[in-house]
């Protein structure tokens, strides 16, 4: 056999089929990486709940990530909580200097901080001297 013609239906029928094949293995390989997804979703979430502070983390990583890229200066309220624990962690990593200052009184701890994030991912933060939310 050398020259075997096949009518037009049958190769359009062919054709729907090997398209449906297609599509379904599309569906298998998205419903295979939805639930790879939400198992890692799930996996981060436990974490995060073990360590709260992790979530704080991530989204000032976020936050940083956005600003380095559109090359901008971002500016954000963070508890005050935060900003004292980061100087404690300083102070114990690095030692009394100039990145260690005096933790506020207690008074003051509820007091919201302003935070800068510079693209060169620097952190700048700025005790509220008066703030509407004290």
């Amino acid at each position: 056999m050398k020259d075997v013609e096949i009518p037009q239906a049958t190769q359009r029928a062919m054709a729907r089929e090997a398209e449906a094949l297609r599509e379904k293995r599309a569906r298998i390989i998205k419903a295979e990486a939805e639930l790879e997804s939400s198992k890692k979703l799930a996996e981060a979430a436990d974490n995060i709940a073990a360590h709260p502070a992790a979530l704080e983390l991530r989204r000032m990583q976020m936050i940083a990530e956005v600003g380095a890229e559109q090359h901008t200066t971002t500016i954000l309220m963070m508890p005050s909580e935060f900003v004292t624990l980061a100087r404690d962690a300083a102070t114990f990593f690095c030692g009394p200097g100039p990145v260690a200052q005096p933790a506020p009184a207690p008074a003051q701890a509820a007091r919201p901080v302003a935070v800068t994030i510079d693209p060169e991912l620097s952190i700048h933060s700025t005790w509220t001297a008066s703030s509407p939310f004290a």
